[in-house]
Parts: C-alpha cells; sequence; structure tokens
C-alpha cells in the first residue's frame, strides 16, 4: 500500500467514526426531545449513508451528489462547493442554483472568499441578517439572489483551505448541532473525494 492509499484510507476511517458519532447525536436527541420527528434525523443519515455508498470512480459525479445533499439535508434554497481561481471564485459544484448564476465572478468581498482564506473564527460559519451584514454591500449575489442565511465551512485538503462548502437561504434559517455535523461530514467527504481526484490526475 502506497502512501497515498494510507491516506485516504486514513480520511476514510476518520468519515466513518464522524457518522458514528452523528447516530449516537441523534438517537440521544430523538430521546430526549419528544418532539422530534422520529423519523426525520434517521432519515438524513439514510440518505448519507446512501450517498457515500453510491460513489463511483468519478470524484467530480461523486463530490457533485455531496453538495446536492447539503442542500437537500439542510432544506436550503443552494448549496454551492466553491474554489479560489486567482482573482476569481469559481464554483465547482452546485445545486438547485438561482436563475442566471453566474459559475465565475470575482473573489474581493465575498463570504466564500473569507471562508476559504480562514478569516472567520467559528466553523461552520453562519451568518444570518445579510443584508444587516458588510458583505451586502462586498457579495452583489446576496441582493441579486434575495439571500438572508449563510452556512459555509472551508473543504481542506493535506490541512489546507482549498474551497468552501455552503448553503444558503431565503429566510433566517438557522442550523441546528444536527444540521451542522451533517455539514461536517459532507465536507469531510468532499475531502476525500479531492483526494482520488488529485491522485487520478497524476497518473
Amino acid at each position: 500500500m502506497n502512501k497515498e492509499e494510507q491516506n485516504l484510507r486514513s480520511e476514510n476511517e476518520k468519515l466513518r467514526k464522524q457518522i458514528i458519532d452523528l447516530e449516537i447525536l441523534v438517537k440521544t436527541k430523538v430521546y430526549k426531545d419528544k418532539s422530534v420527528p422520529r423519523n426525520s434525523p434517521f432519515e438524513k443519515i439514510r440518505k448519507l449513508n446512501e450517498c457515500l455508498l453510491k460513489n463511483t470512480k468519478d470524484p467530480i459525479d461523486n463530490i457533485n451528489r455531496l453538495v446536492g445533499l447539503c442542500g437537500e439535508i439542510l432544506r436550503a434554497d443552494a448549496a454551492f462547493y466553491n474554489k479560489l481561481s486567482g482573482n476569481d471564485l469559481v464554483t465547482s459544484a452546485v445545486w438547485n442554483a438561482p436563475k442566471g448564476y453566474q459559475m465565475k465572478f470575482t473573489a474581493k468581498g465575498r463570504v466564500c472568499t473569507d471562508v476559504i482564506k480562514g478569516k472567520f473564527d467559528e466553523n461552520p460559519v453562519v451568518l444570518k441578517d445579510l443584508k444587516k451584514t458588510d458583505y451586502f454591500n462586498t457579495d452583489p449575489n446576496i441582493e441579486k439572489y434575495n439571500m438572508s442565511t449563510y452556512v459555509g465551512l472551508p473543504v481542506k485538503w493535506k490541512n489546507k483551505n482549498i474551497g468552501s462548502l455552503s448553503a444558503v437561504f431565503v429566510g433566517n434559517k438557522i442550523p441546528d448541532e444536527e444540521d451542522i455535523e451533517f455539514v461536517n461530514i459532507i465536507s469531510s467527504a468532499i475531502s476525500i473525494e479531492e483526494d482520488r481526484k488529485r491522485a487520478v490526475e497524476s497518473a
């Protein structure tokens, strides 16, 4: 087994542990809070496992499905996987893209740009009332697509931020602890696909 295969196996083991921890969290929450629909949290885990089991040899296809899963689980209005390319922010994968959405735009002043650059202390980043933030003046997409809430976190490769996984909402949706754990797991899964993508490109 070469070093790349060892790293990939290690990342897969971390991902499995995250899923187990999430299952424990969901079971505890359902037990303590009788108002939580019994099928809802477990349905999310089923969808997550189903998505991971359906992974193909094409990392780009897998990343697209993971971004879609992020949007579905958070019940977002749209979900994105963005990367920096020079002075531009490029959308590598998108779920439920708003009408007229551009896949490439100037990076400066964007929320996702600052997430990738690690300018936030919290992870994931949750911003509500976007129209009341400084980003309203620097990120035209907020007004253009009527975005109210942003949830995002960096996607890493070899411990370096290479992109951002984000979900946006027209309303002021605040994710709970369970939602955040799901997003963290999906981000980790995308990191593994980035490993595979680079392995294919270097082969």
